[in-house]
């Protein structure tokens, strides 16, 4: 990967969670952190796609939480 990403790119899409939990969640934000944390702050926005289901029973909510204020 180059030093600065090309001109163009302003953002990142990660789709990797359909149904999954917030402790998946915290695993991808730290794969993407380790891996393209560099190329971050050049971003103007981060899409982390959907499939939470944070209504379902015993979706742990706070976790979730805490993961999304620390990220």
């Amino acid at each position: 990967m180059p030093e600065e990403l090309p001109e163009g790119i302003e953002g990142f899409h990660f789709h990797v969670l359909c149904e999954s939990s917030s402790y998946s969640l915290e695993q991808t934000l730290e794969a993407i952190e380790l891996r393209f944390g560099k190329y971050l702050h050049q971003r103007k926005w981060i899409n982390m796609g959907g499939g939470h289901l944070m209504t379902r029973k015993g979706y742990d909510v706070e976790h979730l939480i805490k993961t999304l204020k620390f990220s």
